[in-house]
């Protein structure tokens, strides 16, 4: 790949890695903090609770180090943010005993969500995402 990109550095758009460093990429413009970057954003967002003992016992440890709503891995909080997108975003939030990261694509509920992302422009269980959750202040996504 090295010396593909040597052969064409003045085609860099070819190499992906490459093409993500040009000034004008939407990720230097994202790590640039300037405006939004194209496309959509579709958040799945989880929030373990519940359940059986187990699954208690589990959202108990995970809420005590995290100190706040997450779904064992990630801080529900952060799971709206990110570059803003031209497209806009919207967010499914799944909260319950399933509402497991490890979970998501056995979790009928949140599939179902993936695919509809995927295939519709406006699944009708998404709701938009609000400000404060977008900087991560809230872990309700519509606010």
């Amino acid at each position: 790949m090295t010396v593909a990109a040597a052969r064409h550095r003045d085609a860099f758009a070819a190499v992906p890695g490459i093409a993500a460093l040009a000034p004008e990429s939407p990720l230097i413009a994202w790590l640039g903090g300037e405006g939004s970057v194209p496309g959509e954003l579709r958040v799945i967002a989880g929030n373990l609770r519940g359940g059986k003992v187990a699954t208690w016992l589990k959202t108990l440890l995970a809420d005590s180090f995290y100190m706040s709503e997450n779904d064992l891995v990630v801080r529900t909080a952060s799971m709206y943010g990110g570059a803003q997108r031209s497209g806009g975003g919207l967010y499914l939030l799944d909260a319950g005993p399933d509402a497991s990261h490890f979970n998501y694509f056995a979790n009928p509920t949140t599939a179902s969500a993936a695919v509809r992302a995927l295939l519709e422009e406006a699944p009708s269980e998404f709701r938009p995402i609000g400000p404060l959750a977008n900087s991560g202040q809230s872990s309700d996504g519509s606010r």
